[in-house]
């Protein structure tokens, strides 16, 4: 074992070139971005190749090893706002020769530069349609064309990097892809030739996929869920068949019935717009209940983010303990295009905050939920909503459910990472222009209109939203006597892993909603 990248930044995104010699790789030091270069027997020390801008994610070699492109954009951007795909060109001694900018933009996203086998395409997705789309950039002749089209996402928001949303097929001549629909997958097979689509796996239980792949042998793989099947590792034939599941990250097979199956709803909002949540009824086929059911509006995380009917096992703990779920994908979510996704902008705070209430609004009027027993429940931007609804809404939730949530959003920009350090900019606005509103949508700063049952769960570690967001909240509500509750875990960051947190945290949220909420 030997170390190949310094003892101090942050390298990601590692790439092996192809005759085994070299690695590339994007690194952070001291909030400074670049492409470096490692030798993997570790004789040389790593060196900066490209540095363009403020971010490179997601680096690929072309088959020769005298080529790369990846992913580029700048402050204030956040890569699904606005992307570039770079295509280097190395010398012999492995030094930078050219750069070509291929796709993208500042009001373009682009992602998952990818070569095909053969060497001469170059595959991205691109949203300059409003949606992303698959396409195929052909590197001897510079010919660009789109190959996927529609009211259909191809592509995500590149929150993190190595997401993988379509493969090559090993001949080069057809790309494995997964489709989007109102959030929910379907894996099909491009041809590249003849433009024909052939859809794989359609009847099999899975509507959610990722990190798609396509081994040199031809399987395709792909990590794969549906409402009552947990994440698995599957592959199949270029034509869908030969299905098999390689890894299982539950044992447990659930029984049909036995958990809640999400409807996905389109609903008309208070302005004249439309917004989308998925509904997840309260099931257990062991116990009734009579009556209206209590029901949690679940605030996703991002907030350019989104909920999928994938198996989500804190929904089903809620749906299978009587709870109805809704679970929304509010205006500013992804999966919806652009248009809809950019409907945020300036107005983080506000109308994903009505959208839940319209949301709510209509399932009570389709008697499908008890607004006496209604509870907000959300972490990161989903915590940050909970405690805004309590401010700006007060007595419409019984309670809320705040995890590692936003209250101070000076703070925010003052502390949280360099990837989001600007995110802000899009969701209120610039600084200091801007001030009002982010001292408007900042709970902390009205935490004295709040008087509805809350309970709050933090990280320690958390680096993205740090602790003293939720400290400094809890301290003003308690000197006010609001009945709060607050949680603390050491060793968890932004989102929690140990079981055994996982586990209290569960525990203590229904004893909670219990006390508040069912038999108050």
């Amino acid at each position: 074992m030997r170390t190949i990248t310094p003892g101090f930044g942050g390298p990601g995104g590692l790439a092996i070139s192809p005759d085994g010699e070299t690695v590339i790789y994007g690194f952070t030091y001291e909030n400074r971005d670049a492409l470096v270069l490692a030798d993997l027997a570790a004789q040389q020390f790593p060196r900066k190749l490209y540095a363009p801008g403020d971010f490179v994610m997601n680096p690929v070699w072309h088959p020769d090893g005298r080529r790369i492109a990846l992913m580029t954009w700048d402050h204030p951007n956040m890569p699904w706002d606005g992307c570039e795909i770079h295509l280097l060109t190395l010398d012999d001694r492995l030094e930078l020769a050219d750069v070509r900018t291929v796709a993208g933009g500042p009001e373009t996203s682009t992602l998952q530069p990818t070569f095909s086998p053969d060497g001469r395409l170059l595959a991205y997705i691109s949203d300059e349609t409003g949606w992303w789309h698959i396409y195929v950039h052909n590197l001897e002749t510079g010919a660009t064309r789109r190959i996927t089209g529609g009211e259909a996402e191809y592509g995500g928001p590149a929150l993190v990097s190595g997401l993988r949303y379509f493969a090559f097929t090993p001949d080069s001549q057809a790309i494995i892809a997964r489709r989007s629909v109102d959030v929910t997958h379907s894996l099909w097979r491009i041809d590249l030739a003849g433009g024909g689509e052939t859809r794989l796996l359609e009847n099999s239980p899975y509507v959610y996929f990722e990190q798609i792949g396509v081994s040199a042998g031809g399987r395709v793989a792909a990590v794969a869920s549906g409402p009552e099947q947990p994440n698995v590792v599957i592959t199949c034939d270029l034509d869908g068949g030969d299905l098999r599941i390689h890894e299982r990250t539950v044992q447990t097979v659930f029984a049909p019935g036995t958990l809640s199956v999400p409807e996905h709803l389109t609903f008309p909002t208070r302005d004249g717009k439309e917004s989308h949540a998925l509904f997840y009824p309260p099931t257990n086929p062991r116990y009734e209940s009579p009556g209206l059911p209590p029901v949690i509006v679940l605030m996703h995380g991002g907030p350019t983010s989104a909920v999928y009917p994938r198996f989500e096992a804190q929904t089903q703990f809620y749906a299978t303990r009587g709870f109805a779920v809704l679970a929304l994908n509010f205006r500013g979510s992804t999966g919806y295009g652009r248009e809809y996704m950019n409907m945020l902008r300036h107005r983080w705070g506000d109308i994903d905050l009505t959208d839940a209430l319209d949301g709510l609004a209509h399932m009570v009027q389709q008697g499908r939920a008890d607004p006496a027993k209604a509870i907000i429940l959300g972490g990161s931007a989903g915590g940050y909503a909970v405690l805004q609804a309590l401010v700006d809404y007060p007595g419409t939730f019984k309670a809320g459910v705040n995890l590692y949530g936003v209250s101070d959003q000076f703070a925010l920009v003052k502390d949280t990472h360099k990837f989001e350090a600007r995110y802000s900019d899009f969701l209120l606005g610039p600084l200091p222009e801007s001030a009002a509103r982010y001292r408007d949508r900042s709970p902390l700063f009205h935490a004295d209109k709040i008087r509805d049952a809350l309970i709050v769960f933090q990280g320690a570690e958390d680096n993205v939203v740090p602790q003293n967001q939720s400290d400094k909240m809890i301290d003003l509500l308690r000197a006010r006597g609001v009945p709060v509750e607050y949680h603390i875990y050491t060793g968890e960051g932004h989102g929690f892993r140990k079981p055994e947190t996982i586990d209290h945290y569960l525990k203590s949220v229904l004893a909670f909603l219990e006390r508040t909420v069912i038999y108050a």
